[in-house]
């Protein structure tokens, strides 16, 4: 999500910002910490339909889940959630897949403090979860290979060195295993020089490296260079862009006024995100993808 380059440090970045999303207009209260784009069509219906953000941000976590397979995990597993934000998605690993050996690295330490916090009130035991950078090998060291699965939502474009990241899967990824992430990825290549020009300036802005962004044959061809290969795509732009930004709208004049926190709420974070990917959407820049990615 693009955030004002001169407030904040890439460290801070990723903070407990996002827990204004989860705010009940009608209650007033916050009962999840959900920090996604959400994926807004109902499961067994094609029509993008109104949800609660919490709700669309599940969707998307099960959408991944289902991609990670992990509905087939063995009895005896490890997985890897890499960005698990402030925990919720761990929840609904535990709740709807049986997970019950899960390791997690994010980077902020305050979304970690409250993800540890979180799952100790909900009785959930056998997580280990740090704060920590998955793009570098000290945070791995403690992680038992091999691992089964490996997810990543919603954050990985966000890596400042998604390459050393997939090296790390490819080294520690069991050999049936799947490493499982949504991504951004460019529609087609980029020829325009002001299409181009203005990417990398949203991308300045949103903590997110340029050179993250490829098309799916070039991520493909990268993966085959680090002993992976992309197994299964699914494309969910539809259900993510210009959903997130209608709705987004509507939440903020809902709970424009509402004094549920101490600090003045702040939308230019996510009003931010939302005018930048109706852009990208309309002019079809940036796609939205599941992948499921296993070793070569």
């Amino acid at each position: 999500m693009v955030k004002d380059k001169n407030s904040v440090s890439h460290q801070d970045f990723y903070d407990l910002e996002d827990l204004q999303l989860n705010i009940d207009p009608i209650s007033n209260q916050r009962l999840t910490s959900w920090g996604n784009l959400g994926y807004w069509k109902q499961n067994r219906s094609d029509e993008i339909t109104k949800l609660t953000y919490p709700k669309a941000c599940e969707q998307l976590a099960i959408q991944l889940a289902q991609c990670a397979t992990l509905d087939q995990l063995p009895d005896t597993h490890v997985v890897l959630d890499t960005g698990f934000g402030c925990g919720d998605q761990l929840a609904v690993w535990h709740a709807e897949y049986s997970v019950n050996c899960l390791y997690g690295i994010n980077y902020s330490q305050s979304q970690t403090e409250f993800a540890l916090h979180a799952l100790n009130k909900a009785g959930i035991a056998g997580f280990t979860l740090k704060q920590g950078d998955c793009c570098e090998a000290s945070s791995w060291h403690d992680i038992p290979k091999p691992i089964d699965r490996i997810i990543a939502l919603d954050c990985v474009y966000h890596f400042q060195n998604k390459p050393q990241y997939l090296n790390h899967c490819a080294k520690y990824l069991a050999s049936d295993g799947v490493l499982a992430i949504s991504d951004l990825q460019l529609t087609k290549p980029l020829t325009n020089p002001l299409h181009k020009l203005m990417l990398r300036l949203i991308c300045k802005l949103s903590h997110i490296p340029f050179s993250n962004l490829m098309t799916q044959e070039d991520a493909s061809a990268d993966l085959l260079i680090r002993g992976l290969k992309l197994d299964q795509v699914k494309d969910v732009t539809d259900a993510v862009f210009l959903p997130f930004g209608d709705w987004l709208s509507e939440h903020i004049k809902l709970v424009k006024n509402v004094g549920v926190t101490d600090q003045k709420l702040s939308w230019f974070k996510y009003e931010s995100t939302a005018k930048f990917l109706r852009w990208a959407y309309r002019h079809q820049i940036l796609s939205y993808r599941l992948l499921q990615i296993r070793k070569a």
